[in-house]
């Protein structure tokens, strides 16, 4: 941010992306900094962001001249949160094979029980 006094970031995120001026729930507000490259973190632990929900930045200041940069942004999980294990699939020989026909053999390894839709 350019100085101290040039507005404000707000983290936080939306439920609505057709309609985000009153959809977005601010999750943490940022005031201007005078240093540049400051490393800010944003715990959105207790948030109860939804399963539709977006993460989101939104700057004000009551002016056209001053800006904010926003770069280098990750997003990580912390704590003890289950990481999902993705299934696999061990293929086989597939027979018998016929001219039209073929039994196809695979092993399913799925640990975490994910949805597989095909």
């Amino acid at each position: 941010m350019e100085n101290a006094s040039y507005g404000e970031l707000f983290v936080g995120y939306v439920t609505d992306l057709t309609n985000i001026a009153s959809s977005f729930v601010t999750v943490a507000a940022i005031p201007s900094v005078d240093s540049p490259g400051d490393t800010i973190s944003v715990d959105f632990t207790g948030a109860d962001i939804p399963a539709a929900g977006n993460i989101c930045f939104y700057w004000y200041k009551e002016s056209t001249y001053y800006s904010c940069f926003i770069d280098n942004v990750n997003v990580t999980l912390a704590g003890g949160a289950p990481v999902v294990t993705n299934p696999t699939v061990a293929t086989n020989a597939a027979n018998p094979v016929a001219q039209t026909t073929a039994t196809l053999h695979a092993t399913i390894t799925n640990p975490d029980n994910v949805t597989i839709s095909a």
